[in-house]
């Protein structure tokens, strides 16, 4: 089986210089970034979740200053799990405002 890729060719026309296509691919790889970022920080925050539930469940299972650090690092996560979905939103909004201009400007078939 041969590897999946993609060419691109810019026309001269309506991208003399390529920058329509390297701006469409950077906010494109940007915001494929910030989903990988995003998944392994969810994963995270669901695995501290594990640990948080245990030590409710079980008091004595950790010392009390083991247990504020654990919560505290479990909010940290939370919080960037939370700028992290901010921030892939912003790039997806930022990658499809880039998309729909270069589609305006595409002549119409009519």
């Amino acid at each position: 089986m041969e590897p999946d890729f993609i060419a691109f060719q810019p026309t001269a026309e309506r991208d003399p210089d390529g920058s329509k296509l390297r701006g469409v691919l950077s906010a494109h790889f940007t915001l494929e970034r910030a989903r990988v970022q995003r998944a392994v920080l969810v994963h995270w925050l669901a695995a501290l979740g594990v640990l948080v539930w245990l030590a409710a469940a079980r008091p004595g299972w950790l010392p009390a200053g083991a247990h504020r650090l654990l919560l505290a690092g479990w909010a940290v996560s939370a919080a960037a799990a939370a700028a992290t979905i901010l921030r892939e939103w912003r790039w997806r909004v930022r990658r499809d405002a880039v998309v729909a201009g270069i589609r305006a400007e595409l002549p119409r078939n009519t």
